[in-house]
């Protein structure tokens, strides 16, 4: 540090006779600037490469060493992603004391697969607050020679449908990833294309077989797709890759090296000795990186036709079921009725299905419930499934008519306009039971014989009319009678409006909301004593708890959601509501719900974002 500080006083003691001087003032300042680039250099985070040109199928071996970096902190290696795989990654400390000052220091050790050949750049990675500097990698292509060995070892097979290359947007495609391996190789990784402006599905469970190509045999993973579409035009599905490992045998030992032991050289040249044990355990054999791709499949996506009219579903079949469909239930008026429509469409997503549009009966009101939508497989196809339940509730006696159920849909395989239908129904409401009426729709009162003198069920046409002709002093004397009796209804009213904006009173307040417990009480009680209308509010009580956001409207809604007790529910639905039998028994609903209510849970959907990888534990069957 002597020789620095001489320099810079030798700078300040010539410092008048440079004034002047505008380049001796440039000297100066490349000077100054020259003394602090050995600071400079030494950057908090540096990396490292164990080369910079790769073989083909080759991996390298990154190396980041920081100085400067908090406990805890990772590089970020999200960079790499486009490029490279991460095989691997070992991390190792060091603490050195020099001169009394302690030193740390964190290394990384990242072994990367290149994904494909040319120039590449390893970008900056970035650990805590430092990064990196960029560095460039050539990474060299197979000889014809080298693919040709590697297909002998693990190929590729993809399957498409050639009728379904020109789809219509949304259609499903069926789409197919056949992946061919012997026992040499250990599979790690099949990367699936993930096209741009399309859903993409897996149908069901990969499927593991064996097959004989060209006179070997190979083990084979499947896995079965449909992929839909949701732009017209041409859209491009890149090949599939599969990368693995596969032993490296020397020619003289057939895979043992020389300096072995006498047993481990026995156990190398074992048939299925290596594939037994693998690559890293004591008695394995080299590896060496292998690659494979399928091909690339192009589709004409065609847009809907012009002329379709409605919501667009195209479908290879399409059907409706009605619940109705063995003999609609008897009607009353003031009591609903359920009703449950179930649409299933072959080669559609249950997201894609529209909602059932019902119309409203002349003389009854409906409530439909939100739609309960399911993607289901086979295996080869995907089928929405729609689960619409509605209630009906007649406002009046008489005949009553239930429009039909229509829905619009494009057939793909006769490539036409189809539409499906559940007929329209006529039926006759009879009389509800008392007050049934009331809870369903505001009061129609009939006009008051003259023999009633109650007042009560009198309406305004003939309320003058039947105070002249009982009232002695005349009907103008009782319409002034009738106008005090409503102000004095009026007043009345304001005082309970007053009474009611006032802080209720302890005595006043209102009871707690039951809880599950008392509920489940309840429903025993109700079960024990085979009493139904009491069961069926616990069995609603106890649903608004299960759904408070959107609680079912009927026992039929309920049942449809539950895994267990829907046909005792439904059982007991007919019994209030549907002309079921007089006498309810509760016992079998209180065995099949003592436990409390199950909802059904949703098949999980297969993960549309991409491949799982393969491991040796799962790929061999």
């Amino acid at each position: 540090m002597a020789r620095p500080q001489q320099g810079l006083t030798l700078l300040t003691s010539h410092h008048a006779q440079f004034h002047r001087s505008g380049a001796a003032m440039l000297a100066m300042l490349a000077m100054l600037c020259a003394l602090g680039a050995p600071l400079a250099a030494h950057a908090a985070v540096q990396a490292a490469m164990d080369r910079q040109v790769a073989g083909p199928g080759e991996s390298i071996t990154l190396s980041i060493v920081s100085d400067a970096v908090d406990d805890g902190v990772q590089p970020d290696l999200t960079p790499l992603d486009p490029y490279f795989q991460v095989l691997d990654r070992s991390t190792s400390s060091a603490t050195s004391i020099t001169n009394g000052r302690r030193s740390s220091q964190m290394r990384w050790d990242i072994r990367l697969q290149p994904k494909q050949a040319g120039h590449l750049e390893i970008p900056p990675i970035t650990v805590g607050v430092d990064r990196t500097e960029a560095m460039a990698l050539d990474v060299q292509q197979a000889s014809p020679a080298q693919l040709a060995a590697d297909e002998a070892h693990a190929f590729l097979e993809v399957d498409a449908n050639t009728s379904k290359l020109s789809p219509y947007v949304q259609q499903q495609v069926p789409y197919a990833v056949k992946l061919f391996f012997d026992s040499s190789v250990i599979p790690e990784e099949l990367e699936l294309p993930k096209p741009e402006n399309a859903a993409i599905d897996q149908l069901g469970a990969d499927k593991k077989y064996t097959a004989v190509r060209n006179g070997r045999t190979y083990q084979v993973i499947e896995r079965d797709y449909a992929i839909s579409p949701e732009k017209s035009g041409p859209m491009v599905i890149a090949a599939p890759i599969f990368r693995g490992k596969t032993a490296v045998a020397g020619p003289a030992t057939n895979g043992a090296d020389p300096d072995d032991d006498l047993i481990a050289q026995v156990l190398s040249n074992m048939p299925g000795m290596r594939s037994a044990f693998g690559a890293g355990s004591p008695f394995g054999t080299d590896t060496r990186p292998i690659e494979s791709q399928g091909r690339q499949i192009t589709l004409n996506v065609k847009p809907r036709p012009a002329g379709f009219k409605g919501d667009w579903l195209p479908a290879e079949d399409l059907t409706l079921q009605d619940s109705w469909a063995a003999g609609a239930p008897s009607f009353k008026v003031g009591e609903p009725v359920t009703r449950v429509i179930t649409l299933q469409a072959k080669g559609v997503a249950a997201s894609q299905i529209p909602t059932l549009s019902i119309a409203t009966p002349a003389n009854a009101r409906i409530y439909p419930e939100t739609p309960v939508n399911q993607s289901l497989t086979d295996g080869q196809v995907i089928y929405g499934n729609s689960k619409q339940s509605v209630s009906y509730i007649p406002t009046q006696t008489g005949p009553v008519d239930i429009p039909a159920i229509d829905i619009t849909w494009w057939d793909v395989v006769r490539n036409a306009e189809r539409h499906t239908t559940i007929p329209a129904l006529h039926l006759q409401v009879a009389a509800g039971a008392e007050g049934a009426q009331s809870n369903a729709n505001p009061p129609v009162v009939a006009p008051a014989s003259t023999a009633d003198v109650s007042g009560v069920a009198k309406n305004a046409a003939s309320s003058k009319l039947s105070l002249a002709e009982l009232w002695p002093f005349g009907a103008d004397f009782g319409a002034a009678l009738l106008a005090v009796l409503a102000l004095l209804t009026a007043y009345a009213v304001y005082r309970h409006r007053d009474r009611a904006g006032k802080s209720p009173t302890p005595d006043d307040k209102p009871a707690p909301p039951p809880n599950q417990a008392t509920l489940m009480r309840a429903l025993r009680q109700a079960c024990e004593a085979h009493t139904a209308p009491l069961a069926a509010e616990a069995l609603m009580g106890l649903a608004r708890l299960a759904w408070p956001n959107d609680p079912p409207r009927g026992l039929g809604t309920l049942a449809a959601r539950l895994e267990a007790g829907g046909t005792e529910i439904r059982e007991l639905d007919r019994c209030l509501y549907g002309g079921g039998p007089a006498r309810w028994t509760g016992t079998a609903l209180w065995q099949a719900l003592q436990g409390g209510l199950r909802p059904v849970q949703p098949a999980a959907r297969p993960d549309a974002t991409g491949l799982d990888p393969l491991y040796p534990a799962t790929a061999l069957p």
